[in-house]
């Protein structure tokens, strides 16, 4: 009875009910009101934004954890929700026409870097060099905040990134409503030499799942094979086109300032996706130009 509290790592994803259909021209592999996890992601070669949206279907009150490792310390706000829709806007209109805690808190080796509330998001970030450390401190949090976890699993997965040399940890907790669809979406500012985005991290979650990565460059990375995700695709007249294109320069001019600052003109877009059993995702995404 009560409320009920769970945790799960990065990624939560809701039930998928598979293609809403609701496309007149080419059908396209890829929503942004699909339930799941939807990231924007910024590079220009030395620093990186990810935005981070996720699409919760909750049956009924509870809380979700997700982790995100990190190779630099993250500068974190709230992003701006219009963001996804000028992406979907724009994937839209690319369409091939069918004819026919305190800062600095220092303890056992982990160091509290922030804490931030931003609506149903509790964020934390965290340095952490020894897993030991790791160990101790999510027990108390977890203790403090009311939930239980799963922590061997989540441990193995944190040693990996911590072996890897990622000691930076942004730990969200969100509290769902029965109602609550959308979440707030978060952005993630840090530097990073290469592209990267971490996938493994969410194979401790369990289920069916869906991650669709919306990517803004200013030049193509080196390799375009993204496995485990493939790029997303238009759909038209039974032959598929990916869903690659240069952002029209009266899309990109309503983006938010900081966001335009970070490309010298409008950048190339191309969108990623994924979706099957959440616990068989394997790597991460780290790209080189």
């Amino acid at each position: 009875g009560g409320m009920k509290r769970w945790v799960i790592l990065f990624f939560y994803m809701g039930l998928l009910y598979g293609d809403r259909g609701f496309m007149p021209l080419g059908k396209v592999s890829v929503s942004i009101y699909e339930p799941g996890q939807h990231c924007a992601i910024f590079y220009n070669g030395k620093e990186e934004i990810i935005i981070l949206k996720t699409e919760m279907e909750a049956s009924e009150k509870t809380k979700v954890l997700e982790i995100l490792p990190l190779p630099s310390k993250p500068h974190i706000k709230k992003a701006d929700p219009e963001i996804f829709q000028l992406i979907e806007e724009e994937i839209m209109y690319h369409r091939p026409i069918i004819m026919k805690r305190k800062n600095g808190d220092k303890e056992k080796g982990i160091e509290i870097l922030e804490h931030k509330k931003i609506g149903p998001h509790d964020i934390t970030v965290i340095k952490c060099k020894e897993l030991n450390d790791f160990h101790k401190w999510v027990k108390e949090f977890s203790k403090e905040n009311k939930f239980s976890l799963n922590t061997e699993r989540i441990e193995t997965l944190i040693e990996r990134y911590i072996l890897k040399g990622y000691n930076y940890f942004a730990l969200d907790m969100v509290s769902l409503d029965k109602e609550k669809r959308s979440i707030i979406p978060i952005e993630y500012r840090f530097s990073s030499p290469f592209l990267y985005y971490p996938l493994e991290i969410s194979s401790s979650a369990m289920g069916y799942g869906r991650i669709n990565l919306y990517i803004f460059v200013d030049k193509i990375p080196v390799r375009l094979n993204f496995s485990p995700l493939k790029i997303s695709t238009y759909t038209a007249g039974g032959s598929e086109v990916p869903i690659i294109f240069h952002t029209r320069e009266e899309i990109w001019k309503n983006m938010p300032k900081h966001i335009k600052r970070f490309f010298k003109e409008s950048p190339l877009f191309f969108s990623l996706e994924w979706e099957g059993k959440i616990e068989n995702l394997r790597g991460d995404i780290e790209l080189k130009y």
